[in-house]
């Protein structure tokens, strides 16, 4: 169920990554969606930047 909210969360300009240390805690990151938009859409940026994928 964690996956598939935080898959939601993408799709926002702003959405919080949750990470889970080995003990348990659960760290929330604030991501813009402009460095993750490179990782969304790579068919994009692989036309002028194949490197890049």
């Amino acid at each position: 169920m964690s996956q598939q909210n935080s898959g939601q969360l993408q799709k926002t300009t702003h959405y919080t990554e949750v990470t889970v240390t080995e003990d348990g805690k659960r760290i929330r990151r604030r991501k813009r969606r402009r460095e993750q938009k490179q990782n969304i859409k790579p068919d994009c940026d692989a036309t002028s930047l194949p490197a890049a994928r």
